[in-house]
């Protein structure tokens, strides 16, 4: 089974592009397909392994929207509720001319990357209050972020950004407990996942595979390193970036999430729904990746299968990271989807390999 899909990742990884990759499917909670293909690095002196550990990067946004959406689902937190009620903070924040926006963000605004925010990693209030304490909690450093001017009215537009790190702290705010903690105790131990983390292991950073950045030219590529910049020190739990997994451990939680072994039918449905007026959806599918997809609430949900080779259902959901991981999740046909692989900046692999390996995986489950 699956030979289309075996076929075409034989023919394109290891590549110029891509070294390796770790490639697994579920369906109805069995794993029903792994394979592993090219080397761990490009020096070609080992082939990627099962137990190689990853950055997951922005499919760490997965896991922390689907975290905030079962305390949603428990009542402990409200879509429609300010984020001055968990994080007062918040309750000042200004416009880039100085003035005060016209209404306050909404916790459904950080889902959707709608709360005016940018992804300013370097801004002056996270550089001061790390300077002050570089081991600054995630609500020391989120309370800075709300010195950062907003880029927009929220609500108004779609704008990439550390909206998930402060969703991190609003769960930390609800819970008394980190990101990592609450996913622990919800999820990981429950599920029965080891090999998670949000910062670096003994383990993590002895089998982590080698880390590259792609520079658009042919065979040109740097190292980027074992460390992730969105680790902003030991007592930060980036919700946006940060997670350190090994694939098999993130792919089963994407499929407990396709069983309903996490959230209710109900949650799915409304973590699915996009929420951006026509202004913000505009332009999150304003290039050619995003065409088939809607963002909803932290994840982009397929919509428009006229922009595909048709056999994906309306309906799947995911995101990708910076280094090329990949999450699908299909509550519908209880199928979850996991690539992974470790060049950064990789657009092959989010413009070509990820949407073909997606349609000939359903095309080959009969879609």
């Amino acid at each position: 089974m699956f030979e289309k899909v075996t076929e075409y990742l034989n023919q394109t990884v290891p590549g110029e592009i891509i070294p390796g990759c770790d490639l697994l499917i579920y369906r109805k909670g069995e794993l029903i397909y792994r394979k592993q293909f090219g080397w761990r690095n490009y020096l070609k002196t080992e082939g990627v392994r099962e137990d190689d550990y990853y950055f997951l990067y922005s499919c760490t946004k997965v896991m922390t929207t689907a975290a905030a959406m079962s305390l949603v689902e428990q009542g402990r937190l409200e879509l429609d509720a300010p984020l001055a009620r968990y994080l007062p903070a918040f309750a000042e924040v200004k416009l880039k001319d100085g003035t005060a926006p016209k209404a306050p963000i909404m916790i459904w605004q950080l889902f959707s990357m709608a709360a005016g925010m940018n992804y300013d990693l370097k801004s002056v209030p996270i550089l001061e209050v790390l300077q002050k304490d570089p081991d600054a909690s995630t609500v020391d450093v989120v309370n800075a972020m709300a010195q950062v001017p907003l880029e927009y009215e929220p609500g108004t537009n779609y704008q990439y950004s550390l909206a998930h790190d402060v969703l991190a702290a609003v769960i930390e705010a609800i819970t008394g407990k980190n990101l990592e903690e609450y996913l622990r105790e919800w999820a990981w131990e429950p599920l029965g996942l080891t090999h998670l983390s949000f910062h670096h292991t003994a383990e993590s950073r002895k089998k982590l595979q080698a880390q590259y950045v792609w520079n658009g030219e042919k065979r040109t590529h740097s190292r980027r390193g074992n460390e992730n910049p969105y680790i902003f020190g030991p007592n930060y739990y980036s919700g946006g970036a940060g997670l350190i997994a090994q694939a098999k451990d993130f792919a089963e939680f994407l499929s407990a999430l396709a069983t309903g072994k996490l959230l209710k039918p109900e949650t799915i449905d409304l973590w699915r729904t996009s929420r951006h007026c026509k202004n913000a959806s505009d332009r999150f599918r304003a290039g050619n990746r995003f065409k088939p997809f809607e963002y909803a609430l932290g994840v982009r949900v397929f919509q428009y299968p006229e922009f595909t080779a048709g056999h994906t259902p309306i309906g799947v959901f995911g995101w990708d990271g910076a280094a090329g991981s990949h999450a699908l999740i299909d509550s519908e046909n209880e199928i979850a989807i996991c690539y992974m692989q470790h060049v950064c900046s990789c657009g092959f692999a989010y413009e070509t390999v990820f949407p073909t390996v997606r349609e000939l995986i359903y095309e080959e489950l009969g879609f």
